[in-house]
């Protein structure tokens, strides 16, 4: 059976496709609706073994898995590296559609990974979730506290919406006191918005059991642990630690031209950021705690190897993300003794 390479250029209520041969000759280029029986027919009608490839966005999600039971390949590329879509003067959704139809023919493009198990899809939105309801959380404490600024109070941790409310409020202007009541309101719904969501994603982890494997790590609470599995998502997409590190944004970057740097090594700020966070938080509750731990025991290893607290607290940021891994992918139990070097 021939094969066909087909772009698509996706949008909310329009879509742009474009199939070329293997030999890089355009077969037809369609604007279509936004739907699933549309993309399904255009896939379907081409009666040819069909490679799609689109780019990562809202939508990328949702067209990948209503086109992977009907075609060949599907694939998700990543846009930070498709310059040659993104840079281009003369960008518009058929030229990108047929870029995204020879990039697919060459396979000069970096895949976005995907992953079918929508239990897991669901249980990362429900992460993200109660991450944004946590920074709503945050935002609204930090607009409290500039509102009593504006009356010359200085308040300090949970003070404004403790125990301490009322005396609070009795000590600013009666005029600012119906605008205070309607923030402390706001900031009590979150917060209570955040207690359920908190709950929820404990009836959610019963289904992966190393949510609880996690939790025997030094410093991994729920929260962190779930984080970890649903930003992970399945443990063999990597296929080593330093994939998983790149991906965490702990990786080096070393650019270099000629064989010869070019600026300093920094680390690649390309990734999954709440990775990185979630080790973070792990590695500072674990080296606050009293009891002695292998993390406690590898950051003090490496402060004195190295001299640089940062450097420290990254290896072992490296360490935790590899402990993690190693504990999913081999289906293995928590071992304080068992040193995993970063």
């Amino acid at each position: 059976m021939r094969k066909v390479y087909v772009g698509l250029e996706l949008a909310s209520r329009s879509c742009v496709v474009t199939a070329i041969d293997t030999k890089g000759r355009k077969l037809e280029t369609r604007v279509l609706e936004t739907s699933e029986r549309s993309l399904i027919g255009f896939v379907k009608g081409l009666g040819a073994k069909v490679h799609v490839l689109m780019e990562e966005g809202e939508m990328a999600d949702w067209a990948w898995r209503t086109l992977l039971p009907h075609a060949f390949k599907v694939e998700v590329a990543d846009p930070v590296r498709n310059a040659w879509i993104a840079r281009d003067p003369g960008k518009n959704d058929r030229v990108d559609s047929e870029k995204l139809a020879e990039l697919a023919r060459t396979g000069n493009y970096r895949p976005v990974i995907h992953l079918e198990s929508l239990q897991m899809v669901h249980f990362k939105m429900a992460v993200k979730q109660y991450e944004e309801t946590t920074e709503d959380v945050a935002r609204q404490k930090t607009k409290i506290k500039a509102l009593y600024r504006t009356q010359g109070i200085i308040t300090t941790g949970n003070e404004p919406w403790g125990r301490r409310r009322e005396d609070f409020l009795g000590s600013i202007s009666c005029g600012l006191v119906p605008t205070m009541l309607l923030e402390l309101e706001k900031l009590d719904w979150l917060m209570a918005c955040k207690a359920r969501m908190r709950r929820r994603l404990a009836e959610l982890a019963k289904q992966f059991p190393i949510v609880a494997r996690l939790q025997a790590m030094p410093g991994c609470g729920l929260i962190s642990a779930v984080r970890l599995v649903a930003y992970i998502g399945d443990p063999h997409r990597f296929s080593s630690k330093r994939k998983l590190w790149r991906y965490a944004r702990l990786g080096i970057v070393r650019p270099e031209t000629g064989g010869k740097p070019i600026g300093r090594e920094r680390l690649d700020k390309r990734g999954c950021g709440s990775l990185k966070d979630a080790s973070r938080t792990i590695f500072n509750r674990a080296c606050a705690t009293r009891r002695d731990n292998l993390i406690k025991r590898s950051y003090r290893r490496c402060l004195a190897n190295t001299g640089n607290d940062v450097h420290a607290r990254l290896t072992c940021q490296r360490k935790i993300l590899a402990i993690a891994w190693a504990m999913w992918r081999d289906d293995t139990a928590y071992d304080d003794n068992l040193d995993i070097r970063a």
